[in-house]
């Protein structure tokens, strides 16, 4: 999270449940934060931890990520397996944390367990929109929703 992609959300804390229950969140620090902007760190740490997916905040460096030298050196980087996190009208993983963790909760799903998620996901957040949101999603939204999120 941050302009340089550097705090963290560590893991065991309330902003952190959705990566604690489905993808095993390996930013694991000494005080983790109570506040949404997380942990700061280092790349140097995140190198340690080297982690095989990386979920950027909106806003973050994910744009640069792929591009970067220091930032391509981390498997997941290397391994084309770094994504942004949704965000409309709300983060998908918790910013605020909300029902929107329910979009997270399936889309954290897809990219991470493609062979168990069997489910179409445009067809679900489309059904959310619709019953939390009274919003028809169309594609093409939900395309832009999603652009920096799936692959």
């Amino acid at each position: 999270m941050g302009p340089g992609g550097l705090n963290v959300l560590a893991a065991g804390t309330f902003h952190t449940e959705i990566l604690d229950w489905i993808a095993g969140n390996k930013a694991v620090v000494d005080n983790p934060a109570a506040r949404g902007s997380g942990n700061e760190s280092n790349l140097e740490q995140i190198s340690l931890w080297d982690p095989e997916v990386i979920i950027f905040g909106a806003g973050s460096v994910y744009g640069a990520a792929g591009t970067d030298n220091t930032w391509r050196q981390l498997r997941a980087i290397k391994s084309n397996s770094y994504y942004e996190v949704p965000q409309g009208p709300h983060n998908w993983m918790g910013g605020p944390p909300s029902i929107n963790r329910y979009l997270g909760m399936l889309w954290l799903g897809k990219i991470l367990y493609p062979q168990y998620a069997r489910y179409d996901l445009y067809t679900e957040v489309a059904e959310y929109y619709r019953l939390f949101y009274g919003k028809e999603l169309s594609r093409e939204q939900y395309s832009r929703l999603t652009a920096n999120s799936i692959r």
